[in-house]
């Protein structure tokens, strides 16, 4: 049973992490009522799950046929890390005012579990450490709506689809760095120009 966030946005992540695992592949099938009667729960949460993955490009509808894990774009996920610059941009105007040292360190925790993942072969954790890295510093923006709209762009998907086309890997890691010093320095020009870069270099190897 769910219990952390609302139902669909449990089922969402449920959902993206069959996709990263590769259980669910691009251009298959996903059926409602089979998820929904897998994590015993009623349709509706489901469908409100489906809807807001199609509205995201995730899904797609089609006639007749029913729902599939749309077959995604080199365009669509340049659009992606385009939308992410800028909105990380934003947030890091703000976050850079309201962190603190223990943030810096929560950050670096982070860095630190993010390298260790990178000796595994386990992909799906080391986006999701991405993405708690990068959530720390929505977070800390104290903008309630800055961090619904990076919510609801479900980055994990997103991110693994761009980690497995761009083509230097292992730099993928330490790019995560500057963004630290530049927070530690307390320097907002310097610390919005890393993070946009972190998106528009990564869009521009795609």
């Amino acid at each position: 049973m769910f219990v952390r966030k609302s139902m669909k946005e449990e089922i969402k992540i449920y959902l993206s992490d069959l996709i990263m695992k590769g259980e669910v592949k691009p251009g298959n099938q996903i059926v409602e009522t089979k998820i929904a009667k897998e994590l015993q729960v009623s349709q509706s949460p489901v469908r409100e799950a489906f809807k807001e993955l199609e509205s995201l490009g995730i899904l797609e509808v089609k006639p007749f046929r029913g729902t599939f894990v749309k077959k995604f774009s080199k365009q669509e996920l340049k659009d992606i890390y385009s939308i992410r610059a800028e909105l990380e941009g934003l947030a890091i105007e703000s976050a850079i005012f309201n962190i603190e040292e223990s943030d810096i360190e929560s950050l670096k925790q982070v860095y630190k579990e993010m390298e260790d993942a990178s000796l595994t072969d386990n992909l799906v954790l080391q986006i999701k450490l991405d993405n708690k890295f990068h959530r720390i510093i929505v977070e800390l923006s104290h903008s309630e709506i800055l961090l619904n709209i990076w919510e609801k762009l479900c980055l994990p998907y997103w991110t693994y689809y761009g980690t497995i086309l761009y083509s230097k890997q292992k730099n993928l890691i330490e790019r995560h760095k500057p963004i630290i010093g530049a927070l530690q320095d307390k320097d907002e020009t310097k610390a919005k120009t890393v993070i946009r870069e972190h998106f528009l270099e990564l869009k521009n190897h795609l």
